[in-house]
């Protein structure tokens, strides 16, 4: 009986741990922050989200419903080289998941990437 207990708490503890590893890593990402987002075209202020090193993110100012907004997201780049200017991330948001790749300026201060037919640029919002 106890062998059939320790199985599944041993896969527990090793989700949990490599959880735990992907989150310390994600913590140094360049994405995590307050972003203020604009669409290139128009240069209007579409929203503003901010990224969490638990890999949510919330939108402040929503364009879709008046009240704010939820996600997870996850870097895919191949390699996890957070001093890279290229990056490619998994958003997701209800059921839809997004593949977005795009280039942060030199001081890690704007994310330029394209998505649906737009260019959406984000600006690091000092907090």
């Amino acid at each position: 009986m106890r062998k059939n207990l320790i199985i599944p708490l041993l896969s527990i503890l090793v989700g949990c741990s490599s959880m735990e590893m992907n989150f310390d890593h994600q913590k140094n990402d360049p994405l995590i922050g307050t972003w203020n987002v604009l669409r290139i075209e128009d240069n209007k202020n579409k929203d503003r989200v901010v990224y969490s090193p638990e890999g949510t993110w919330t939108s402040l100012i929503s364009v879709l419903s008046d009240r704010d907004e939820i996600g997870f997201w996850l870097n895919i780049s191949e390699t996890k080289n957070f001093n890279n200017l290229e990056q490619t991330y998994s958003i997701t948001f209800k059921e839809q998941t997004n593949q977005i790749k795009g280039i942060f300026d030199n001081n890690f201060n704007s994310f330029v990437y394209k998505i649906d037919g737009d260019v959406i640029k984000y600006l690091r919002k000092d907090d």
